[in-house]
């Protein structure tokens, strides 16, 4: 191998190399929310506390 096809060899590695970082800028890979595996729960209890709490008030002005 010359230095010539070396070099070509060496800049053509470069070119590929900066494409796959250009595209790895452009289409980023999406990064996974802690949150959103907990959501069904939250949801969950958040609806159970908040129907509680509205038939524990009603109750209490029914009945008192």
């Amino acid at each position: 191998m010359s230095h010539d096809e070396y070099v070509a060899a060496l800049v053509e590695r470069e070119i590929a190399y900066a494409n796959e970082v250009v595209a790895a800028q452009l289409h980023p890979e999406p990064e996974a929310d802690p949150m959103s595996a907990h959501l069904p729960l939250i949801v969950a209890v958040v609806l159970i506390v908040s129907v509680s709490t509205t038939l524990a008030s009603l109750g209490a002005v029914v009945f008192f």
